[in-house]
């Protein structure tokens, strides 16, 4: 209920600030500034419309980016991908690490250390799928190591 109510003022917010672009008039200065001052109010601004205006600015000027913006926000984060996919690589190693400190039968084992020799391989291949900025084998990639944490979490943590 305060969640729609709260949706209500925010759209009655965002009207009355077109509306008031539109009609050429600034709103008017109030003399009386102890009006505004209220704990709800400020709650609602930082909380609220602070979010939906940033959100709405990322909304609006991500229109007006050129292929060229486009190509450079790929390649940044192409080379991000690249840096956690080292890094997952590390963590892969890190569980294979930890193997003979669990209490596991040998087959389990076998398979524990499967699940991480294949968690790094698809580290590497996305590493290098991000190097190569090969945009469209990422989601792919992505969802086979998704698979693989899915697998090992449910042999091995009961989830």
């Amino acid at each position: 209920m305060a969640s729609r109510t709260a949706g209500k003022v925010l759209a009655a917010a965002a009207l009355w600030v077109l509306l008031s672009a539109c009609s050429g008039q600034g709103p008017q200065p109030v003399n009386d500034t102890a009006a505004v001052r209220d704990d709800a109010l400020h709650y609602l601004m930082v909380e609220n419309l602070d979010v939906l205006m940033a959100r709405l600015n990322v909304l609006v000027y991500d229109q007006h980016r050129t292929v060229d913006d486009i190509e450079q926000a790929q390649r940044r984060h192409s080379r991000q991908m690249e840096l956690i996919a080292s890094e997952l690589q590390q963590s892969a190693a890190g569980i294979l690490a930890v193997r003979s400190r669990l209490a596991l039968s040998d087959s389990a084992g076998e398979e524990f250390a499967a699940l991480a020799d294949t968690l790094a391989r698809y580290s590497a291949a996305l590493q290098q799928a991000a190097g190569n900025e090969q945009i469209a084998e990422l989601p792919a990639i992505l969802e086979q190591i998704r698979g693989t944490c899915d697998t090992c979490h449910q042999l091995y943590r009961g989830f």
